[in-house]
């Protein structure tokens, strides 16, 4: 399997600004985890990067376990 890998930038041109909930959606979790992460617990964004490919990487092993245990 080929995990998505996040990558992350601050974009200093006005036509187009990320946020915090775009970057969430689209990731594919609740809108809460990125600004809790980053204000709350304090996470830059190269790490909420990693936690999200590591996010990525528990789904796909879950999915994997799931099949595996299902030809049992």
């Amino acid at each position: 399997m080929n995990p998505r890998r996040y990558e992350m930038a601050l974009l200093r041109d006005a036509r187009s600004h990320p946020t915090l909930e775009g970057l969430a959606s689209s990731a594919g979790i609740h809108t809460a985890v990125i600004p809790r992460l980053r204000c709350d617990l304090g996470i830059n964004l190269a790490g909420i990067a990693d936690i999200l490919e590591m996010i990525e990487r528990l789904r796909a092993v879950q999915c994997e376990n799931d099949l595996l245990r299902s030809r049992l």
